[in-house]
């Protein structure tokens, strides 16, 4: 990358990166053996999850304003730090409390490294190079949550919580020798001035582009194990076979981007295909969830598509979303990741209550968040053009 500030390794960045999708998602086939071997109802052993996502969501911001003031290396190590002994703390809980307070602690430390990789992306790069360096991170971000349950249901929660604190203590050795403080020396911007820049460019049309997107698949979570598996269509293990394909599809479409700028297609042009995927395989997924509902394989094939297209989508988005100074960048950021989980869990919990069927509910969901991505991409461009 051609940039004033020496970047840290891209693998780096995006194993940082994955650290987060993978440590909230590892334990999700070994819930049930973590109720019994501490002796929980099945309910309760799903606060694991939940609270991870809960510590991860509320911490982004205070990481990304702080990584503003002090640079992103200290911020970033300290977060894979914390990450590893509360990794280490929940391979050795001697009850479920012991264990929720751990994963709490997991989610506070897994926020920084993985929202700080956008930002130094940005402090070093813009337009094409940007993105091209953000589709690296992404294939490697969207692989987390891939590998993550493989890992979970081969080692169990113990051993897997043992394998991710010797991964995050590596991550640690490795940061500190390679991960270069790319946040620009000299006078910091003040929040005022951080807000002014957030409000004035394109960073809460994109934000909310992303949040669109993203809320389509915490819709199909929030809806898969009652639609597919409590209905007869799916096992447990093929709902879970599904997921991993999703998963995979992500990547693929990162990497589709990655190769397409590769052989020179323009960020623009990426992010337009991707959206074009994802317009008309959400269009017909909504459409299929309301006319044939039980046919059950072009569904699945659908949903891939749209993965595909999210995972092509996502880099460039995030990066027209980043179009602020370095100074702000940390706390755009992070504002960028919280605004997709708090928006993808307002319609997780909107999408069952919606109507008495899932796959109906799903399809209004769909075609709102559709709606809102298009509205929201236009607006971004609209306020791209005085810059151009």
């Amino acid at each position: 990358m051609s940039q004033t500030q020496p970047t840290p390794p891209l693998v780096l960045l995006g194993a940082a990166a994955a650290l987060a999708p993978f440590t909230g998602s590892m334990p999700i086939p070994t819930l049930t053996s973590v109720g019994e071997e501490l002796g929980a109802a099945p309910e309760d052993a799903t606060r694991v999850i939940s609270v991870f996502f809960l510590a991860f969501a509320t911490s982004m911001i205070p990481a990304g304003a702080l990584s503003d003031r002090i640079g992103r290396r200290p911020v970033a190590i300290g977060g894979l730090a914390l990450l590893t002994v509360a990794s280490v703390a929940a391979a050795f809980a001697p009850t479920l409390e012991a264990l929720i307070v751990a994963r709490f602690f997991q989610g506070l430390g897994a926020a920084a490294p993985m929202n700080l990789t956008r930002a130094v992306i940005r402090d070093g790069a813009s337009g094409d190079e940007a993105t091209r360096a953000m589709s690296v991170v992404s294939v490697f971000q969207s692989a987390g949550p891939a590998i993550a349950p493989i890992a979970g249901a081969t080692l169990g929660w113990r051993l897997g919580f043992g394998a991710l604190s010797i991964a995050a203590l590596a991550l640690v050795a490795l940061s500190a020798w390679r991960w270069n403080e790319t946040l620009p020396p000299g006078p910091k911007t003040s929040p005022l001035s951080q807000l002014h820049h957030l409000v004035q460019g394109p960073f809460i049309p994109f934000g909310v582009a992303l949040t669109a997107l993203s809320s389509i698949w915490f819709s199909f979570v929030a809806i898969a194990p009652a639609a597919f598996v409590g209905s007869g269509w799916l096992s447990q293990q093929e709902l879970g076979l599904m997921l991993t394909g999703v998963a995979f599809s992500l990547v693929g479409g990162a990497t589709a981007a990655q190769v397409s700028l590769k052989r020179g297609l323009s960020s623009d042009g990426v992010m337009r295909i991707g959206a074009g995927i994802v317009l008309l395989s959400g269009l017909a997924l909504a459409g299929l969830s309301l006319a044939a509902p039980g046919v059950l394989a072009p569904w699945i094939a659908l949903f891939f598509a749209y993965a595909l297209g999210n995972g092509m989508m996502t880099p460039p988005t995030i990066m027209r979303a980043l179009t602020v100074p370095s100074s702000a960048a940390g706390v755009a950021s992070a504002l960028v990741g919280a605004v997709q989980l708090f928006g993808g869990a307002l319609a997780a919990e909107l999408v069952p209550r919606l109507t008495d069927s899932l796959l109906t509910s799903f399809a209004w969901v769909t075609f709102a968040c559709l709606g809102v991505m298009v509205g929201a991409l236009v607006w971004g461009e609209s306020r791209r053009q005085p810059a151009a």
